[in-house]
């Protein structure tokens, strides 16, 4: 008998993600262990996607409005607004995945009901942001999983005292035994999908826009499915409408769909595309290429342990868009090797990242680390971390950030997170990619 839960949080509700997709896998394939999955979820700016779920499976709504990175949230609104949600299934362990407020949550428990809490840490991505939740809560933490190789060696280099607790496992994905389907041939258009988070921060989803001009340009036969929700989802739109008709009508844009709709999305697609600025293990990535499309990605963490460059899929730097429009109009002009390389694509998920072996590690990992010593929060630490201006900044900074955004953004997030931003901005734009050559050197001055 199972004497503890296994409870996943969800900071942006059910909105389409990498997190998200996990989190409810997770969730469905654990309930066949005779537990009660409790899955905790937030409220959010964005609609949840339709989802259905087993019925072991207890969504856990937290009502509290203010967001779990707010920087204006306070531990009165940890107690009072997160701290029933996280208590009514333990004992258990909890996965928080990301941000202050999940952290600080089981931080607080562990004040009064250590023996009953037991906390995981994912690093779902190489960003300064998770570095900051992982490193802050750290005693707390008694498992940290970093998703990619690169994340595990960034944490070891952070906490060396931890080492020990480290792992690197990436996701693993739903891969059918078989690949039946089929590739467009000539003259059809290739079919490209990007299908994640609109925004800018990380995704560059603007760059997708950028491809498809390049992509017009060289004369290279495409059709570019555009799937998700987010911040910049109307600067995309407008950006999509700025184009020339001839480009335009080659790309759609679609709300986010549920995990549930996303193979099919797959299996209709070709090429599976990413942009990003960075990533963990991209989970789209890995279940496209379950499906057979051909990964075109940038070399970011986590693609390199995966694709083998014109074996499996294709890799660019960051902002290589030229380069990406050339690997996709040689694959428009060859389709058998578009469907060779989409066959080794399959074949690459469905002999390293198998459900059946991540579920057998993860069920170990839970029972070791439950079977642990209670790691309860240091009395004399804050829960949550002081990120508060000086008197005299802040209305400057308002002032700056309104009057370069049009917005005044900058009561709702955090200085350093404003900067990385314009930085992301600024880099976007041609003649500038070279910025990113600067990101280790930018960390260091905006912090993480």
């Amino acid at each position: 008998m199972v004497n503890y839960n296994i409870i996943f949080v969800l900071p942006g509700s059910l909105t389409l993600s990498g997190v998200t997709t996990w989190s409810v896998e997770m969730c469905r394939r654990l309930t066949a262990t005779q537990r009660v999955v409790p899955l905790i979820k937030h409220v959010s700016a964005y609609s949840d996607i339709d989802i259905t779920l087993p019925p072991q499976v207890s969504i856990i709504e937290c009502p509290n409005p203010v967001y779990p990175g707010s920087l204006h949230l306070t531990e009165r609104d940890v107690a009072l607004g997160y701290l029933p949600a996280y208590q009514s299934h333990l004992p258990g362990i909890i996965i928080p995945n990301w941000s202050h407020g999940t952290y600080a949550a089981c931080a607080l428990i562990t004040k009064t009901q250590a023996s009953n809490i037991r906390t995981i840490g994912y690093a779902h991505a190489d960003d300064p942001e998770y570095y900051n939740w992982l490193t802050y809560y750290e005693p707390i933490i008694h498992r940290f999983v970093a998703v990619s190789q690169e994340i595990g060696e960034q944490l070891a280099a952070l906490i060396p005292h931890r080492q020990a607790d480290i792992v690197v496992k990436p996701y693993a994905v739903n891969t059918p035994k078989q690949l039946k389907r089929r590739y467009s041939t000539r003259p059809e258009p290739l079919q490209l999908v990007y299908a994640g988070r609109i925004s800018e921060h990380q995704k560059r989803v603007s760059d997708l826009v950028r491809l498809a001009e390049i992509l017009s340009r060289n004369q290279v036969n495409f059709q570019l499915r555009i799937i998700g929700e987010g911040a910049d989802k109307d600067v995309l739109r407008q950006k999509i409408a700025s184009l020339e008709p001839s480009t335009r009508q080659r790309i759609t844009f679609e709300a986010g769909l549920s995990p549930d709709q996303m193979p099919a999305v797959w299996q209709a697609a070709d090429i599976f595309l990413l942009v990003s600025a960075f990533e963990g293990t991209s989970i789209a990535m890995l279940e496209a290429m379950a499906q057979g499309c051909v990964p075109v990605v940038t070399e970011v963490s986590g693609a390199k342990a995966v694709i083998q460059g014109g074996q499996n899929g294709f890799m660019v730097p960051v902002n290589a868009l030229e380069e990406m429009g050339q690997m996709i109009g040689q694959l428009d002009t060859d389709r058998t090797r578009l469907c060779e390389i989409g066959h080794q694509a399959h074949q690459t998920v469905a002999a390293r990242y198998d459900y059946d072996d991540y579920m057998a590690w993860f069920l170990n990992m839970a029972d070791e680390v439950w079977r642990e010593a209670p790691r309860p929060w240091p009395a004399n630490r804050p829960l949550l971390p002081h990120k508060r201006s000086g008197p005299e900044l802040p209305e400057l900074y308002r002032n700056v950030v309104s009057n370069l955004s049009g917005q005044d953004i900058a009561r709702y997030v955090p200085l350093s997170r404003i900067i990385q931003g314009l930085g992301f901005k600024l880099a976007n734009q041609p003649g500038f990619g070279w910025l990113y050559r600067f990101r280790s050197l930018g960390k260091k001055i905006v912090g993480d």
